[in-house]
């Protein structure tokens, strides 16, 4: 078994993301999970900063688990409402510009 976890998955309507792109999307990011009243193992993640997850496609890894098999069907059911009411908050902040997905992924 893997590690394991949930992500947001970003990808830009029209056009490369830019340095900017990447730094407003860490940043509300940021604003929508620490200002909404997510569970402790989301705000406690590595989610503020997005990572590469494919050309053009960036992610945050939005929750993070290590080799625990009994885990990783509760987490998945969990953890993907949380991902999606993310993406909700931050469509309603960032617009048409960027699509979004959740996703339950090894890495």
């Amino acid at each position: 078994m893997s590690d394991f976890g949930s992500v947001v998955i970003f990808r830009k309507n029209e056009g490369d993301f830019s340095p900017e792109d990447i730094s407003v999307i860490e940043q509300e990011l940021k604003n929508v999970v620490i200002e909404e009243k997510y569970p402790s193992n989301i705000t406690a993640g590595g989610f503020q900063t997005l990572k590469e997850w494919g050309e053009g496609v960036y992610c945050s890894m939005i929750t993070e688990y290590y080799d625990d098999d009994d885990l990783r069907k509760f987490a998945e059911e969990d953890d993907l409402p949380e991902c999606e009411r993310i993406i909700e908050d931050l469509q309603a902040i960032l617009g048409g510009e960027f699509s979004m997905e959740a996703s339950f992924e090894d890495w």
